[in-house]
């Protein structure tokens, strides 16, 4: 595996680019912002401005010529998008398709629902919010387009640079298992 494509390269792609290229493989990354692509090609990231609807892709289709495709984009949780995150899933698994041999879709965690319970591949899922039902759903499809090509890994509670958690709590009220809660 020579070539990477990052589709979504914000707080956790961007770094992962970097990496990979510091790695020396040959990194593809993709932006919808014209503002960020300098930024990439300073990084040593081949450059592609990528938008995208549930319809249709504006993109290079070189982007999608590579090993291994990363989808990095979460759904945009308190937007009027959140509900076609599965499709924007869709749209990107057509723009790929014949041009990818791997896809790695970077997930979330909130698929288990809020158990408080250790889980693991095998653990069933019960999303409870309706970002965790629409990543499932976008897994789901990818699982269904890639029968033997995919890899999904669901994240939790990432933090570093730039990401301070506390900024997730902030201005909230009565946060389960918070302080003061017991």
């Amino acid at each position: 595996m020579k070539t990477i494509s990052i589709l979504g390269c914000g707080w956790f792609g961007l770094a992962f680019a970097k990496k990979l290229a510091e790695s020396g493989y040959d990194v593809k990354g993709s932006s919808t912002s014209p503002e960020k692509l300098s930024l990439l090609a300073d990084e040593k990231i081949k450059p592609y401005l990528v938008n995208f609807t549930s319809e249709k892709i504006i993109a290079d289709a070189e982007f999608f010529e590579t090993d291994a495709l990363f989808i990095c984009i979460p759904p945009k949780r308190n937007s009027t998008e959140l509900n076609i995150y599965p499709q924007k899933i869709e749209a990107i698994l057509t723009a790929s398709k014949h041009k990818t041999k791997q896809v790695i879709l970077i997930s979330s965690t909130s698929v288990y629902g809020d158990e408080n319970q250790v889980v693991n591949e095998q653990s069933a899922t019960f999303p409870d919010t309706d970002s965790g039902k629409v990543v499932l759903a976008a897994e789901e499809i990818l699982k269904e387009s890639l029968p033997h090509h995919f890899t999904i890994i669901r994240f939790a509670g990432l933090i570093g640079p730039n990401r301070n958690p506390g900024r997730f709590f902030a201005g909230k009220t009565d946060v389960p298992n918070g302080p003061g809660s017991g």
